[in-house]
Formats: C-alpha cells, sequence, structure tokens
C-alpha cells in the first residue's frame, strides 16, 4: 500500500506514491525517507502488535498494539504517520476506523458498514494525506464514498459520492499524474471477453481512462516508478513461486520476474520505497525476512526479518463479499448428503482449519496430502442454511505436502461472528466433494 502526495509519495504497495515535488515514503517510521518493513504479529490475547525494520540500518522497532485479530488494517499516512485498522459491530453491522498516530493519539470515525468494500491507501484530492473510501452496490453499478482528510485537524469533509464501474468489476486507485490517486475499476474488454480493460476516473476532473491491461489474474496494485506516477503491477502466489509482472499507464508490460517461495509461510507482498533504487520496490516474504525485487532497475536485495504478517498502507477489502471485489461469487447451496466426509479434525499432520494464516492474516485451510493435485476449489459455506460464502485462493503447497487455500478478506473470527459454525467444502477434480463443519472458525481445528 501506498499512497500518492503532495510533497511525498508513499512507498508502499496499492495505493500512489507520487509527488508533485519531494518525495518521501510512507511507512517511515524512522524519518529516514524510506519505507520501513511493517510486520503484525498476533497476541494471545488476539491483539495485534505492530513492529518494523528498516532495510536500510536494519534497525527494527516496536510501535505498540492496534485492533485485534478480526479487524483490517488501514496504516499510512492520515495526518501523519498512524497505526490504523477497521473495525466492525458484529449487532449493527457499522464500521468503525480507528488510528493512532505515533504520539498515540487516537482517532476514529464511523463511515460504512461491513457488506460495503472498503478502499484505504488512496489520496484522491493530492493534498499528502490518505482519504477514506467505501463502495457499494447500486443496482448493477457500483457507488463510491469518499471523505477526504478523514481525520485532518480540520476535520473530517463531507462524504462525496461517484457512481463508477460495475458490480462485478474489482475496485482499485492509482495516480496516473503525480497529483492525486484516480478511482478505478479492472473489468471485461467489451470487445473480446478473455481481456481486461482498466477504466480510471480523475474526481477532481472528472476526465476517464481506459488502459488495455490483457488477461491478468489479480487486482492491480499501484507500485511508482522514478517520477513518482504510479505503474500497474499484478501479482501472483503460485505453486512455490510468487510472480510479478509490472505494467506501464498504457498497458504495456516493462517487466516480469518469479520469487521463488516454496514455504507454507513465504510468498505474501508489500509494495514500498525500500531500497535506494529508484521507484518502488517489491517485497517478497522468504524463510528468513524479505526478497526485494526493484522491477524497473531489476535489483534484487534480500533482507533478514522476523516473523509476521507483512502490510503496507494499501488495503482493498471487506467483511463480507461485496460489490467491487471482482469476485462474481456462488450464491448456490450445497447439499451435504452429496459429499463424503472431510475428516476435520483429523488428529494429526492433515486437515487444517487455522482462523488467522501465520503471513496473510485471515483464515486458511491446509488439506491433507492425499489431496495435493487434486483438489478443483475450497469453499466455505454457512452451516446453519448452506449458504455459500466465499471461494478460498489456492496459495501453493507447504509444509507436508500440504495444499493450501487462503481466504483473504474474512479471518476465523469474522467467520464465527457473521455465520456462527460454517462449512468447509473440498470440491476434487474426480468429480466428488468431501465436506465438514467447524463449529467454532475463532479456533484452531486439526
Amino acid at each position: 500500500m501506498r499512497v500518492a502526495k503532495l510533497f511525498l509519495v508513499v512507498g508502499l504497495s496499492l495505493t500512489n506514491c507520487q509527488n508533485l515535488f519531494a518525495a518521501s515514503a510512507q511507512s517511515d517510521f524512522d524519518e529516514d525517507g524510506k519505507s520501513e518493513l511493517t510486520l503484525i504479529t498476533i497476541n494471545d490475547n488476539n491483539s495485534l502488535s505492530w513492529n518494523s525494520k528498516s532495510a536500510q540500518s536494519g534497525v527494527a522497532a516496536s510501535h505498540g498494539n492496534l485492533g485485534k485479530s478480526g479487524d483490517h488494517v488501514v496504516m499510512g499516512n492520515w495526518n501523519g504517520l498512524s497505526l490504523g485498522i477497521i473495525k466492525e459491530d458484529e449487532d449493527t453491522g457499522k464500521v468503525t476506523w480507528k488510528v493512532k498516530d505515533m504520539n498515540g493519539v487516537v482517532k476514529t470515525l464511523e463511515f460504512g458498514t461491513n457488506k460495503d468494500l472498503f478502499v484505504s491507501g488512496g489520496d484522491y484530492d493530492g493534498d499528502g494525506r490518505l482519504d477514506a473510501a467505501v463502495v457499494e452496490s447500486k443496482g448493477k453499478k457500483l457507488k463510491w464514498k469518499i471523505i477526504l482528510h478523514p481525520f485532518g485537524d480540520e476535520g473530517a469533509a463531507e462524504v462525496q459520492e461517484f457512481t463508477f464501474g460495475k458490480k462485478n468489476e474489482a475496485a482499485f486507485f492509482m495516480d496516473l499524474e503525480g497529483t492525486g490517486d484516480w478511482i478505478a475499476v479492472l473489468g471485461e474488454d467489451p470487445k473480446k471477453s478473455t481481456k481486461r480493460i482498466a477504466r480510471i476516473k480523475n474526481i477532481v476532473t472528472g476526465e476517464v481512462r481506459k488502459i488495455k491491461t490483457g488477461n491478468p489474474k489479480s487486482r492491480p496494485e499501484p507500485i511508482a516508478d522514478s517520477t513518482g506516477i504510479d505503474n500497474f503491477a499484478f501479482i501472483n502466489k503460485g505453486t512455490n513461486t510468487t510472480s510479478i509482472i509490472i505494467k506501464d499507464r498504457s498497458g504495456k508490460k516493462i517487466s516480469k520476474t518469479t520469487i521463488p517461495a516454496p514455504g507454507e509461510d513465504e510468498g505474501e507482498v508489500i509494495i514500498g520505497d525500500f531500497t535506494n533504487e529508484p521507484g518502488e520496490e517489491v517485497a517478497v516474504q522468504s524463510s528468513t525476512g524479505f526478497v526485494v525485487f526493484n522491477p524497473f532497475t531489476k535489483g534484487l536485495t534480500e533482507i533478514s526479518a522476523d516473523d509476521g504478517i507483512p502490510v503496507d498502507e494499501i488495503n482493498i477489502n471487506s467483511f463480507q463479499k461485496a460489490p467491487g471485489s471482482g469476485d462474481s461469487g456462488d450464491d448456490g447451496t450445497i447439499q451435504p448428503d452429496n459429499c463424503g466426509t472431510l475428516n476435520l479434525p483429523d488428529g494429526g499432520d492433515g486437515n487444517l482449519w487455522k482462523p488467522n494464516s501465520d503471513t496473510q492474516y485471515y483464515a486458511v485451510f491446509v488439506a491433507h496430502s492425499q489431496y495435493t493435485g487434486k483438489i478443483s476449489q475450497v469453499r466455505t459455506y454457512d452451516a446453519s442454511n448452506n449458504q455459500f460464502i466465499k471461494n478460498l485462493t489456492y496459495k501453493g503447497v507447504g509444509n507436508g505436502n500440504r495444499s493450501n487455500w487462503q481466504d483473504y478478506s474474512l479471518t476465523g473470527s469474522n467467520y464465527k461472528s457473521q455465520y456462527g459454525a460454517i462449512r468447509i467444502r473440498v470440491d476434487l477434480k474426480s468429480g466428488s466433494c468431501v465436506s465438514a463443519v467447524v463449529t467454532d472458525p475463532s479456533d484452531r481445528v486439526d
């Protein structure tokens, strides 16, 4: 996450980092002008501890606690560098944005509901501070709601609304000129259904641009070059590798690389201005820390770091399946009698449900090695009515030759608060399926 700024260029992943003038990194805890590697750990009481490490000096620092398991992360320059989370009210469905600056000052904002897609990391007016945005359905279209400088000393601006995008398109943002972020969606190219096209709108001027992006397999993340203007980063975690494809503002591919990530807890990515090379880098988590790749110079740097969940300033996510997620989903039901029994728990190193992945923060299902290479899809359902919830994403094969299936928006605590017990269904390539009920998704089951 990163953000575009007036006098700073933030350095991290999905947002934009640019600037009209001098640029400074967004997650710059030590104020050396570069992004720090930021890691979160989940404590025994489910609270979140925030830590960072400088890629320049190697110095590590602790920044205290904020939030708990089940919250979403929205750190960044809200009014100065701040830790940040979004939490949901389980009874009302309302969500609260909460930030804590480096002086310990805490501010909150109630904005959106747990059915919305929240978009954190964008600076839409180019003043150097993050703006809060949520996306909701308006029929078959997407309605963006944006609050400028929500935690500024002058107070939050009025909510602005923009109808832009279709319900099944993936919402994101990026800075095309170095003057601030534009809202954006990635959807099907009307002239060729196998291709994708990005439509990007400047909310200040109303200008809309269309950029053909080929056939990417992921939502684009903005990554700034040496001019401070964003390019498209398409990042995919596959079996034993993380693939990084960078395309410029015309949709032309300018860089492609593959970083080995063979372990269960490897391959997660953050974006930032970590080194002295021009432009931002992609930091891929490894078994010993991070491999930092600069797509503009092709430079590779290895940095050691402690274990933790890597985060940056950009988070486009939801507490439930939401419009603008780019996931058309599957609203069907399952018939449990048609599936065999998935042994969970099985009392060993077989099937495993983890409420929080060691690296990605959200829930993950690890399948017994007997299923490796044989699974076509893993899904979650509400156990009370068999209604579909989510398709989990294949993440690769990890320890014990077991395949990992990651949720990228819900933790185990989220599942428990929203659905209670859930059913995990594993569809096999043979055409059969197995399923099991997880009574308390907030607990580890193995």
